[in-house]
């Protein structure tokens, strides 16, 4: 199952987030603010994601494959918003 919901975020990363938000805690703790959250949802989903990602499976250590997905998802995310125009 948990294949299946990393294959349907590459898609549908802000229907994860709202499904994550709305049916776990996954979120809660991580951010001081709610505004953090709110822009991740609307710029940058995949980095929110991957953000929320390492602090759980990660225990919110920067190494190696933490830094690597960060920025292929920055990359994913950039990709998305460029495309929004067209």
């Amino acid at each position: 199952m948990p294949i299946v919901f990393t294959l349907i975020s590459l898609f549908f990363p802000r229907l994860v987030i709202l499904i994550l938000w709305g049916a776990t805690g996954w979120f809660n703790g991580l951010f001081d603010t709610f505004i953090w959250p709110i822009l991740g949802f609307l710029f940058m989903p995949y980095t929110f994601l991957w953000y929320s990602v390492v602090h759980h499976w990660f225990g919110g250590s920067w190494g190696g494959v933490p830094i690597t997905m960060l920025i292929i998802a920055i990359i994913f995310d950039l990709i998305a918003i460029s495309r929004i125009g067209r």
